[in-house]
């Protein structure tokens, strides 16, 4: 009996750490023929029609590069970055195709998509910043 005890903590213990570190998303939105990849440290999603907003939430405990890539076959893309106080860090309306690279810090970042009859995709990372070498 002690040992399933100790088991079932340990696998609570893991399955929070997994939680904890990996992209939470919500939204009010309707897609149509989606793709979507999510992992600890990116999200993506590619489709024919995206209407509505999509919220991707994450946490990073050191400095990180921060990636975005756009692209729009027809519609309206437009986004935003916030930290964990609220404020805006990078936003931008209708992207078009565009990507871009950034330096984030330690703390709890909030990206929102909204797409309007759009079609094309996204993709979010925030990688290791490569050590000097």
């Amino acid at each position: 009996m002690k040992r399933l005890r100790i088991a079932i903590g340990l696998l609570l213990v893991l399955t929070t750490a997994c939680l904890a570190v990996a992209c939470s998303s919500y939204g009010r939105y309707t897609v149509l023929m989606s793709v979507e990849n999510n992992t600890a440290t990116s999200c993506s999603m590619q489709y024919q029609k995206f209407d509505g907003y999509r919220v991707y939430r994450f946490s990073v405990a050191e400095v990180r590069t921060f990636e975005a890539h756009f692209s729009t076959e027809s519609g309206t893309l437009d986004y935003v970055v916030t930290d964990g106080s609220g404020e805006v860090v990078f936003e931008r309306e209708d992207v078009g195709n565009v990507g871009f690279a950034s330096s984030i810090f330690p703390g709890q970042y909030t990206v929102r998509v909204t797409g309007h009859a759009h079609c094309g995709s996204f993709s979010f990372d925030w990688k290791e910043v490569p050590s000097a070498a």
